[in-house]
């Protein structure tokens, strides 16, 4: 007998498809941030809160063909081998900790888990020019993976064709729900490796394919916003990007 709200009702025949059960909380949880994020956008158009509910699930496709894509993301093998290398790499750190070791080493290892994404100073150093930088304080969150986008940075490259030299880093933090759930190392050199699961696009209807993880070049001077999209296995997030052209004309 199924539930009064189909989001319980959708998340249930996902995970009836993931063998993993230490999954499927979390998969649950994701799953219903999304389907509420639709409906409530669904309801500002004017649909009846039902109506967007059903709307929403419908949206998010065939529950079964999901869970499949999710159970091969989560198998138990993968499962039981992170849990093996969790226990394997707290019961190293603990021995670390125990050991008469330099002062600087357990503050090495703590980075090792805390990746920060790299700044603009590199570019500035290399000749850009900083047209300006735009507070963000946005927090993003995929399965156990947090983004925490601090800054962008409008700036000029010299530019030796006709397309446009405005490019548009972001900076910010980002990490795993656990520090045993190491995160590699992302920036700006390294965020080409395909596949990405971000891409880029603009309020003027632009889309960017020459695009890193954090970065976009060749920005139109005219657009006022930048839209990065995250997607991987369905699970989506935007992150609206309002552009400071200051004095550029």
């Amino acid at each position: 007998m199924g539930s009064e709200n189909p989001f319980t009702d959708y998340c249930a025949a996902v995970c009836a498809r993931v063998r993993w059960p230490f999954a499927r909380w979390g998969i649950t949880r994701e799953l219903t941030a999304h389907l509420e994020d639709h409906a409530a956008a669904l309801e500002a158009r004017g649909l009846s809160p039902q109506e967007a509910r059903v709307r929403a699930v419908a949206a998010m496709g065939d529950p079964d063909e999901v869970g499949r894509a999710l159970n091969r993301v989560h198998s138990p093998l993968w499962g039981l081998t992170f849990t093996a290398l969790r226990l394997l790499s707290l019961c190293l750190l603990l021995l670390l900790l125990e050991s008469n070791l330099p002062g600087g080493l357990p503050q090495a290892l703590v980075s090792r888990f805390y990746t920060p994404i790299r700044t603009i100073e590199q570019e500035l150093d290399l000749g850009a020019q900083l047209i300006s930088r735009i507070p963000l304080d946005q927090w993003r969150q995929v399965d156990t993976l947090h983004v925490h986008y601090t800054n962008a940075y409008l700036v000029r490259h010299a530019s030796s064709n006709a397309r446009s030299p405005y490019w548009l880093y972001l900076e910010g933090n980002l990490w795993q729900g656990d520090p045993f759930h190491q995160v590699s190392t992302l920036s700006y050199v390294s965020s080409h490796e395909p596949p990405s699961p971000v891409s880029f696009s603009d309020n003027l209807g632009h889309t960017y394919d020459f695009s890193g993880a954090w970065y976009v070049g060749h920005l139109d001077p005219r657009a006022s916003e930048v839209y990065l999209d995250y997607d991987l296995f369905g699970r989506h997030y935007r992150l609206t990007i309002p552009l400071d052209w200051g004095d550029v004309s």
